[in-house]
């Protein structure tokens, strides 16, 4: 997304997005480490699934809203670390620190397709919120930055609406021996 911003928007926008999105990144650790716990104890002891992925969604959200809400609160005086002219990369830093909150249900979801198997669609989850971020960001650069980053929030609305469905239907039927389908 830096290249896509430096050559629709300009080099200072780039450095101002690629600040921002790596401050906002913080955000990102919390499901990557509870996700691949949750990978590890399914494949460990699948008859416990309910009980590992309620403790995982528990436990990430429980991480992410404090999280998000002191990056946020702290995103002018971070920002501001790489120089004062990145103040105005703030309303971006905000948008890119929601999305990546939202990622943590793509996490969760793509995690529970991976155990269950089903690649093709994680597959087709992943282009379709790519595509929807990149095609996004590409036409709607030229109204700014911010825009940019409501691109990528709306691809990760796309993983989200596409992963609640395997999330509650996993919920449901956790326990339950694995089928694992592989398409």
């Amino acid at each position: 997304m830096p290249g896509l911003v430096a050559q629709r928007v300009g080099l200072r926008a780039a450095a101002y997005f690629s600040i921002a999105a790596l401050l906002a990144g913080v955000l990102l650790f919390v499901p990557q480490a509870t996700t691949r716990s949750l990978f590890a104890e399914a494949a460990h002891d699948p008859r416990h699934s309910r009980r590992h992925l309620t403790r995982v969604l528990t436990l990430t959200a429980g991480a992410q809203l404090p999280l998000l809400l002191v990056l946020t609160a702290l995103g002018g005086p971070l920002l501001r670390l790489f120089g004062d002219e990145y103040r105005h990369a703030y309303p971006l830093y905000v948008v890119l620190c929601v999305a990546n909150a939202l990622g943590s249900v793509g996490y969760v979801g793509s995690t529970l397709l991976l155990i269950s198997g089903e690649v093709r669609r994680l597959c087709l989850l992943s282009v379709a919120a790519c595509t929807v971020s990149v095609v996004g960001g590409y036409v709607l650069a030229t109204g700014g930055l911010i825009w940019i980053g409501a691109a990528l929030l709306a691809g990760e609305m796309v993983l989200a609406i596409g992963y609640a469905g395997t999330i509650r239907g996993a919920l449901r039927t956790a326990g339950e021996p694995s089928r694992a389908r592989v398409r």
